[in-house]
């Protein structure tokens, strides 16, 4: 299945770890090298579909930089693909809130998301250029995804 404490990529695609209890998103690159860590965060809004499930997924093609026209996600979108019974799942920056005063600063701080991994913007920028890296020599990337909350699936 799509647990990822049992499985093991063959073609040592793995790109990115987000653990959900250490609130951090580790990178490496496509020999798992480490290349980074960063802060993160998968808390949700009470409307969404809740937190991202466990399991391994594509990441696809950066979307950006889209200057200031979605505060939600702010200038990048990181398409998570495949996601089971969920659209538009992702990592991003932003944060359209009261609570946040500028969703494009650098560390623009935090506030849930409808389902997506939200970073900071200035982090989101280093992991970009990684996957972009990737992409121009035709690599593909993947994330392994561990909640925070056991009741998402992790380890059924």
């Amino acid at each position: 299945g799509n647990n990822p404490v049992n499985w093991v990529d063959p073609l040592g695609l793995i790109w990115a770890i987000y653990n959900g209890w250490a609130r951090t998103m580790t990178i490496f690159s496509n020999d798992m090298d480490f290349l980074g860590e960063y802060p993160t965060r998968n808390e949700t809004t009470r409307s969404s579909l809740g937190q991202i499930p466990s399991g391994i997924y594509d990441v696809g093609e950066p979307r950006g930089p889209r200057g200031t026209t979605d505060k939600s996600t702010g200038n990048w979108f990181i398409p998570i693909l495949n996601v089971p019974g969920r659209t538009g799942i992702g990592l991003h920056g932003g944060g359209n809130s009261t609570r946040i005063k500028d969703p494009f600063a650098p560390r623009q701080g935090w506030v849930p998301t409808q389902g997506c991994i939200r970073t900071q913007n200035e982090d989101l920028e280093d992991i970009i250029k990684f996957i972009q890296q990737d992409i121009k020599r035709n690599q593909s990337n993947r994330i392994i995804i561990i909640p925070k909350y056991p009741m998402s699936g992790f380890g059924k």
